[in-house]
This record gives C-alpha cells, sequence and structure tokens, in this order.
C-alpha cells in the first residue's frame, strides 16, 4: 500500500511514485482518508486555488502527492524575479530560435534518419526531437501518433486567468489577516481561486502587487473578454475583503492561460509506465510535456531530464 512517510523521504517525487493511488477517484480517496470535514475545509481549497480544479474530476494522485509532500514540514520557494528568469538563464547558454512555430513533426522513414518539423518559418531537419508543449499542441503538431503517445496526450487542463494589481501602498498589517496567500474555496460564490500579496512574500520587495487568480469557470468566462472587463472583475471580486480597493490601484496586468495545469486523470500513471516502458529504442520523437508528470515546476525538470537521458543512453547502445 502506498506510503505517505515513504514517500516523504525521497528527494525526487516521480508520477510513478504515486501509480498505487492511479485507480482511485481524488474526491472519494480523500473523503474515506481524511473525513468529509477536512476534505472540505482544507483539501478541496488547497486543489481549487493551486491548480483550478475540482478534485472530483481527476485521481487520488495529485492530492496523494500533494499529502506527501506536506509530510515533509515544507516550505515553499520562488525565485526572486519570478521562475521565468531560470529558463532564460538556461536559454542564455543555447542556440534558441524564437518566435517559430513548429506545426508539423514527422518522424523519420527509417533507423537513423531525420525527423522533419515543418514551421512557420520553413521545413527543418533534427536528430531528434523533444517535444515539451502541453497536450493540446503536441497533439496537433504530432503526426501519427502511436496508440502509447495518444493515451498520454488525452489529457484535459484547468483554465486560469491572472491579474497583478498593483496599489500605491503595501496593504496594512491586519488586512486580509495578514497572510501571503488566500486559498478559496470551491463552493463559495466567488469567482476566485486564490489570491496573493508580492509583499510578504519578499519583504524587499518596493512597492505592493496583489495576484487574484479566477478559478477554472470563472477564468472561461474571461478568456476572451478585453482586459478593462477582466480588471474590474478582479476589482470587484477582490474589494469585499480590501474595502476602498477601487481607489487604490494604479496598474494591472493580465495574463490569461487556456491550458495551465493538467489534470491527472484515472489511469494517466498507468498510461505513462506503458509509453515510458515501450518506447523503442532509438526513437527520435519523445514526449516531455507537464502530461507526463505532476503539475508542479520540479516535475517539469524530470520530464526533461528523463527525455535527455534516454536520448544519450539510446545513442550510446
Amino acid at each position: 500500500m502506498w506510503s505517505t512517510r515513504a514517500l516523504a523521504s525521497r528527494r525526487r517525487v516521480d508520477l510513478l511514485d504515486f501509480a498505487d493511488l492511479d485507480p482511485c477517484h481524488g474526491l472519494e480517496w480523500m473523503r474515506e482518508r481524511f473525513g468529509a470535514g477536512v476534505t472540505r475545509r482544507m483539501l478541496q481549497p488547497t486543489v481549487n486555488g493551486l491548480f483550478f480544479q475540482d478534485v472530483a474530476g481527476g485521481s487520488a494522485v495529485l492530492p496523494g502527492s500533494l499529502v506527501a509532500f506536506s509530510a515533509r514540514g515544507p516550505k515553499a520557494f520562488t525565485l526572486r524575479g519570478g521562475l521565468g528568469s531560470l529558463t532564460s538563464a538556461l536559454a542564455a547558454t543555447l542556440d534558441v530560435e524564437y518566435d517559430v512555430q513548429v506545426e508539423r513533426v514527422e518522424r523519420p522513414g527509417s533507423r537513423g534518419g531525420a525527423v522533419t518539423l515543418t514551421t512557420s518559418r520553413g521545413v527543418r531537419n533534427a536528430g531528434a526531437v523533444v517535444i515539451t508543449t502541453p497536450a493540446g499542441p503536441s497533439t496537433a503538431m504530432l503526426a501519427d501518433p502511436t496508440p502509447d503517445e495518444a493515451a498520454v496526450l488525452r489529457t484535459s487542463y484547468s483554465s486560469v486567468v491572472l491579474v497583478g494589481l498593483a496599489l500605491e501602498e503595501r496593504l496594512a498589517a491586519g488586512e486580509l489577516g495578514g497572510a501571503y496567500g488566500v486559498l478559496v474555496s470551491p463552493e463559495s460564490s466567488s469567482p476566485l481561486a486564490a489570491l496573493a500579496v508580492h509583499s510578504r512574500a519578499d519583504p524587499a520587495a518596493g512597492g505592493e502587487v496583489i495576484t487574484v487568480m479566477f478559478g477554472h469557470d470563472a477564468a472561461q468566462r474571461l478568456m476572451s473578454a478585453d482586459d478593462e472587463t477582466v480588471r474590474a472583475a478582479a476589482v470587484e471580486a477582490l474589494a469585499p475583503v480590501l474595502p476602498g480597493l477601487p481607489g487604490r490601484v494604479t496598474d494591472s496586468h493580465i495574463a490569461r492561460w487556456p491550458e495551465a495545469l493538467p489534470y491527472l486523470h484515472v489511469g494517466l500513471a498507468a498510461a505513462v509506465r506503458r509509453y515510458r516502458e515501450r518506447l523503442p529504442v532509438g526513437s527520435a520523437v519523445l514526449l516531455a510535456g507537464d502530461h507526463l508528470g505532476l503539475p508542479w515546476s520540479d516535475a517539469a525538470a524530470f520530464n526533461g531530464r528523463w527525455a535527455a537521458d534516454r536520448l544519450i543512453a539510446d545513442r550510446a547502445s
């Protein structure tokens, strides 16, 4: 049986470490293990606020991995300047081409041949290709996916709209109870999933920004709305807990992610295992997108490392 304590002692946790939970539905598993009260008041708001998802729509893998993470007594960290600074630093050491859309990826006709990529700037050839885009774009560009590839690409996503509201002054110590972040219950009438206060995450930061995160349903409604409408909706949703907010906002920035985070649906871990184990030796096309792992940055790094190790091992054999 899966053990929270055993998994909590591991330095790296892969999606397949939770394969025992793969057949279980998340909501049923949480209620059975923790009771209806803890599930409703703690676990459901956590999944909703961090992943913009309803636990009833996925397997027990996601809440199970969160429990394992929490058992470590963790502290959450990010990079000053955002996680994008990490990818920018990595890209600075590589030959990266921007603003090139890959429209189609075709496997070589024989072992050792080149992969053909049809792009917005013409045809390119490569010895091997690692596809790291979400399931939708990966499906659109990959010609003739195998059954194992198709199985892991049948992944649905939660949507999110984020609104950064810049304020004239920092929040007062007592506002929002002094909290850095707030998770919103999916049972509430609020369209929000969560919010975060920048100055409380980074006391050295100047000014103040509140990041307002809309839940999946609200995000889908607002996805095509203009920026002014989205900003007004964010201020309106936050105003009940921050009186006078409309007059305090000086600027805003909006980000829309139609495919924000993948659902870990029942059976996904088994599909990932089959894909990895049955991938032919010397395969010139590898999937390493977020549909192959847990929905956070550590899993993205692991998927990339797995693909790189596989390519190196294949070429050494």
